[in-house]
């Protein structure tokens, strides 16, 4: 078993690798050579012991950090899932041939779909037969660059329902092969 550096056994407080705090207490002595598995002796319990010890605070404290860390990312994950799945607009995911990867609920109600059957759709069947083409266009300005495109267009959604609405998409950042879009019901204006 090898052992890292070691500091000097006389100093009363000894810092713990990465976080700058003092335990404090002598040092056992340390081994006077580094020691096979089977060479140590009962007079290094002692210092194994401690050296353990220190391990398992460092450790403990580490441990803390994380949940603390995990309790914050749970909280921002729920924060976003909130703006996101509450927001009064509908927010969806598209591929370039158009078709509905993600949706919120929003999204959702205005196409007058459940959400586990509006992804997969196509988001061209909810467009009205004349918009179509005008829309196919807009998909291809919209994986063109990353600027925000706009386009308004009506909905023809189940029940044979239409709705006026304003479409603002980008592609994403992360995936040319995605786009972010917003629809916002203009249909009352």
């Amino acid at each position: 078993m090898k052992k890292g550096n070691r500091s000097d056994p006389s100093e009363r407080g000894r810092e713990l690798p990465s976080r700058g705090r003092q335990v404090p207490g002598p040092a056992p002595e340390p081994p006077q050579r580094e020691k096979a598995y089977t060479d140590w002796t009962e007079k290094d319990i002692p210092y194994l012991y401690e050296n353990l010890r220190l391990h398992q605070v460092e450790l403990e404290m580490r441990n803390e950090e994380l949940r603390q860390s995990q309790a914050e990312m749970e909280e921002l994950r729920k924060q976003y899932t909130d703006l996101y799945e509450l927001a009064p607009v509908g927010y969806l995911t598209l591929d370039r041939r158009g078709t509905i990867l993600r949706a919120n609920r929003t999204a959702a109600h205005l196409l007058g779909m459940e959400r586990s059957r509006l992804e997969g759709a196509h988001i061209r069947a909810f467009i009205a037969e004349a918009d179509r083409t005008p829309f196919g266009i807009f998909l291809e300005r919209v994986f063109a660059d990353l600027e925000i495109q706009s386009f308004e267009t009506r909905l023809q959604t189940p029940p044979h329902r239409t709705l006026n609405v304003h479409i603002e998409a980008r592609r994403s950042g992360n995936d040319d092969e995605e786009c972010l879009a917003v629809l916002t019901d203009i249909t009352g204006q």
